[in-house]
């Protein structure tokens, strides 16, 4: 596993699962030199991308496309155990999942952390068939800041979170937007918050 450093929908409060988890600051109980100001302890979640799906491996019309056989292998060789997963509900994003070696305690799906519609295979079929319009960019903007908030309260309790995303959702969540620097199909790494 490599670790690296570095329309809106409907949101839920999750302190009510995790009600002994959700404290913003988290003091290493070292001594340090000035000992009425705590240090902080550096906040880090696991972001993985979904394995390869159809629509990556060239099927531009797929819509909420399955992993391809190349996937399947790419979530095979996927482990690590992780107190509080919090998965995308779009089909490549659970079959990565499911098809993994992941292990964890508790298992979130947060419709909030969908793709960013913008192509054919961030739809659902029967958003498509409504014809749901894409999703602005303010409007991902603020649903991924609720899953980072999410995610950062309840790795600050203590728990070792991975969020299975999406490309779009993470360059949104770590603004970055240059050419060239993507995170792969089935590529995970570590991110700490600032």
């Amino acid at each position: 596993m490599r670790q690296l450093n570095l329309n809106p929908v409907p949101s839920r409060d999750y302190s009510e699962d995790y009600p002994d988890q959700c404290a913003m600051n988290v003091s290493s109980g070292t001594q340090t030199k000035n000992p009425t100001k705590p240090t902080k302890k550096k906040t880090c979640i696991y972001l993985l991308r979904h394995c390869q799906s159809e629509y990556n491996a060239g099927n531009k019309r797929a819509i909420d496309p399955m992993l391809t056989e190349f996937g399947f292998r790419q979530a095979s060789r996927l482990q690590g155990h992780f107190d509080v997963v919090l998965c995308s509900p779009l089909t490549r994003a659970m079959q990565t999942l499911h098809g993994s070696h992941i292990t964890y305690g508790r298992l979130m799906i947060m419709s909030e952390l969908r793709e960013w519609r913008q192509a054919s295979c961030d739809f659902f079929p029967q958003e498509m068939a409504l014809g749901m319009p894409m999703e602005t960019p303010d409007s991902a903007r603020h649903r991924i800041a609720f899953v980072l908030d999410r995610a950062r309260d309840l790795a600050a309790g203590g728990n070792k979170v991975l969020l299975i995303v999406h490309i779009g959702d993470f360059k949104l969540m770590t603004k970055k937007k240059q050419k060239g620097w993507e995170l792969k199909n089935g590529q995970m790494v570590k991110y700490s918050f600032r």
